[in-house]
Order: structure tokens, then sequence, then C-alpha cells
């Protein structure tokens, strides 16, 4: 038995998953053309975090979602593990 508050699953080009505290988030993953996964993993995780950290006591976790997603698929979309970008380049991720 584990006690998570939290569990978020990853779905590839079908996008994500979120329990927390009972509640089911889902979101979808942006259409893109995948050129190398890797990486878009950790990129997903970092802006998942990312903004959880940022948000503060009152988490929008389906905007925290797709945030994540946006970055995953960003990734996704570009060759190596960390392609350089600003946020205002990927949709989504502001």
């Amino acid at each position: 038995t584990y006690a998570c508050i939290s569990v978020c699953v990853t779905l590839g080009g079908d996008g994500a998953l979120l329990w927390h505290a009972g509640r089911v988030f889902q979101a979808p993953s942006p259409p893109v053309i995948v050129r190398d996964t890797i990486g878009a993993g950790d990129a997903f995780t970092a802006a998942l975090l990312d903004g959880l950290l940022r948000s503060g006591e009152k988490p929008d976790w389906a905007s925290l979602l797709i945030r994540a997603c946006a970055l995953g698929a960003f990734v996704a979309s570009r060759d190596g593990a960390q392609p350089a970008y600003e946020p205002h380049d990927v949709p989504g991720l502001r």
C-alpha cells in the first residue's frame, strides 16, 4: 500500500492522466510529427512540477496537465533530448 495523494501516467501520443485526491484529470497530447522521443517524458515531468511549484496551494490540475503534455509533445517533435526553445515557442506552455 502506498500513501500517494497524486499519481500521473503519461500515455504517449494519447496524452496523460492524473489522479489527485480521488479526482481524475485527462489531457490530450497536441498533434505533432514525432522526431525523437528521448527527453519528452523528462520535459513533461519538468513542466508538471514547475507548474505545481508555481501554482501555490490550489493547483489547477487540468491546466498543469495540458501544459506538461504541450512541452512533452514539443520535445518529441524535435531532434535531441534538450531542444532549445522559448516558452512562447510552445503552444499551451504559457
